[in-house]
């Protein structure tokens, strides 16, 4: 009988503990990471409804979620490994996924799908290299944010024919070795 709530005590214990770390994944830095989410994945839904204006907007939004998220979590002295792996997670969709729908929902060459998957490809290599070395003064390649950046110009000001060599030109940065300052 002892053993027995002795179990039963364990398991609750186990139970407030995951309640509890839930609750503080709750951030504000983290709520603000959800909502660029949800920023990156209205604007692939919005191109593939053919709303580019708006589309491109919204990866707007999330990369000012993506600026303030992190800044939040610090200055509140509340960044967590969670918040970190959140926030690469949602740049791939943000800053990777919703530029290449966007880029094929207008153009789909094959060459051009190919410059997309290369693109979101170098995007995933990127966050992972930043996840294992997160250097504390520079980055290592261009970040995935401005990946988000060039290919906004490139789809509203340049003409299509360009539009792959700017993904692929695009995919190279963020897979560089060079060290980029952190602003």
């Amino acid at each position: 009988m002892q053993n027995k709530n002795k179990k039963r005590t364990e398991s609750t214990s186990r139970d407030e503990h995951h309640s509890l770390a839930m609750r503080e994944e709750l951030k504000l830095g983290n709520l603000i990471t959800w909502l660029g989410l949800a920023s990156g994945f209205a604007s692939i839904l919005l191109s593939i409804t053919g709303r580019f204006v708006l589309a491109g907007i919204l990866i707007a939004v999330s990369m000012i979620c993506d600026f303030f998220d992190g800044r939040m979590a610090r200055k509140a002295h509340k960044a967590t490994a969670f918040g970190t792996e959140i926030d690469s997670l949602t740049d791939i969709i943000s800053f990777g996924m919703a530029p290449a729908m966007l880029g094929f929902m207008h153009y789909t060459a094959t060459f051009a799908i190919t410059a997309y998957f290369i693109n979101i490809s170098a995007g995933v290599f990127r966050l992972a290299r930043y996840n294992i070395l997160h250097r504390e003064h520079y980055y290592v390649g261009m970040p995935i944010t401005w990946n988000a950046v060039i290919i906004l110009i490139t789809v509203f000001l340049l003409p299509q024919a360009i539009w792959p060599y700017m993904y692929l030109a695009s995919a190279v940065l963020m897979a560089s070795p060079f060290k980029i300052r952190k602003i």
